[in-house]
């Protein structure tokens, strides 16, 4: 899964926080959060999952 990570994707980090992933590199990806549009370095091994785009 983390190896098909591509830009656009919205994710969710192990620690709970979720955001829209902006770049892809070989062992990291920069993020933005929804709310405060704060951009995150996340090592691809601290992704949690994908989120997904249904209301549950």
């Amino acid at each position: 899964m983390r190896n098909n990570i591509k830009i656009g994707d919205d994710v969710i980090t192990i620690g709970g926080i979720m955001g829209k992933v902006l770049l892809v590199k070989e062992d990291y990806v920069v993020i933005e959060t929804s709310s405060t549009k704060t951009r995150l370095d996340i090592m691809k091994w601290g992704i949690g999952s994908l989120a997904s785009n249904k209301a549950e």
